[in-house]
């Protein structure tokens, strides 16, 4: 499970995380903003945290910018360009995911994320757990064609109907899985053999 914490909270992160993190040796994934408003304090102290090795900090966008159709291309740049450099600067990574403000995207804002070399994104949609070969999508993502940065995620104040949903999701992918065994066996033996008949 991934645990994504969005926008700049160094309270939350400390008081409420932290203490989580460490007793069960977890990670967070905080989707930080990278604006100009961050003060001194608050990237000293997150910095501070970062060290602990508890957090893996990855873009939120710089403004906090939820991009539509008519959002200009220059802020797009901004808002998935600028943390590449402020994130690497203060907490030493560059950041390999965009968890899009607001969930918001659209095919242009995509492809800009490729060129500037972010590998996955997360949407604000409740789509379903992801699994080795799925990637629950709605019509919106389908229609841009890039599953990977357009993932799927669950919001916290569902937490347990998501989780158990997941759950569900999980037990049935192995009844089919197990169903579907002998098939597979089968054809595997038949069509994946090397020339000796190894």
């Amino acid at each position: 499970m991934l645990l994504i914490l969005d926008d700049r909270r160094p309270g939350v992160t400390e008081e409420y995380f932290m203490p989580f993190l460490e007793s069960y040796d977890w990670t967070l994934t905080l989707a930080w903003l990278t604006t100009e408003l961050t003060s001194d304090y608050t990237w000293d102290r997150m910095e501070r945290l970062a060290k602990s090795g508890r957090l893996d900090v990855q873009s939120h966008g710089h403004n906090s910018v939820y991009i539509q159709s008519y959002t200009p291309i220059e802020v797009v740049e901004e808002e998935l360009f600028s943390p590449l450099e402020i994130i690497q600067e203060h907490f030493g990574t560059i950041p390999q995911a965009h968890i899009w403000s607001g969930g918001n995207f659209t095919e242009q804002s995509v492809e800009i994320a490729h060129e500037a070399g972010y590998q996955v994104g997360f949407t604000a949609y409740s789509r379903g757990p992801l699994l080795f070969n799925w990637i629950p999508q709605g019509e919106k993502e389908l229609s841009v064609g890039d599953p990977l940065l357009l993932l799927p995620r669950y919001w916290s104040p569902d937490l347990d109907v998501p989780l158990y949903h997941a759950l569900e999701i999980s037990e049935e992918a192995q009844q089919f899985a197990e169903a579907v065994k002998e098939e597979e066996l089968r054809f595997i033996d038949l069509y994946c053999q090397d020339q000796e008949g190894d």
